[in-house]
């Protein structure tokens, strides 16, 4: 789960404000909760964006933002009763630093390493090697291309392990208004 976690920041660090029947305004971050956002990571994040304002209104999502302390102390904890003081050390804080390196990671490498399938008047790549690493983030240049996607990964070789799992969810019910690329935005602005 930590593997997850952060990566959101970076899922989400481009997509243009949505505003919620509520009133609720989806800033540039992308979420309304932002700590929810660095605690449950892009699988959250894109079941907020899939479902629009149903999940930003959800009381389940506020008191996730009303309690934000709960996953990393809980996380914490976990890792201290399971492997002691070097549980805790390598488990919550070696892992939490390594991750927010891998996350920081897309928004420098994955503009300059990779392929450009498609004009987005960036720099913006796709790296499978980057892909791996963040669960399906490394598909940047798709990202920037369609923003408010759901699936980064747009072709069928294109692993998007979080976008995997979205379905999973969306099968069980949990996740719903999964958004998909359209044949045209996936022909649109192509580079040969």
């Amino acid at each position: 789960m930590q593997l997850i976690a952060t990566s959101a920041r970076d899922q989400i660090s481009d997509v243009e404000a949505i505003d919620t029947p509520g009133g609720q305004n989806l800033n540039s971050t992308g979420c309304a909760a932002n700590q929810l956002r660095d605690q449950l990571g892009p699988v959250v994040c894109r079941l907020l964006l899939a479902a629009g304002h149903q999940a930003a209104k959800s009381e389940i999502h506020q008191s996730f933002d009303r309690h934000d302390w709960i996953g990393p102390w809980s996380l914490g904890v976990t890792c201290y009763l399971l492997g002691g003081w070097s549980g805790l050390i390598v488990g919550f804080f070696l892992s939490t630093v390594v991750l927010w390196h891998v996350t920081f990671t897309i928004n420098s490498l994955a503009h300059i390493w990779g392929r450009r399938p498609y004009e987005t008047g960036d720099t913006s790549r796709n790296s499978l090697t980057l892909a791996l690493l963040t669960l399906g983030e490394g598909w940047h240049n798709n990202h920037h291309h369609q923003p408010t996607c759901t699936r980064q990964g747009f072709r069928w070789y294109q692993i998007d392990i979080t976008y995997y799992l979205l379905r999973i969810a969306s099968a069980v019910r949990l996740v719903s208004d999964i958004k998909e690329p359209s044949a045209a935005a996936l022909n649109r602005n192509r580079r040969v």
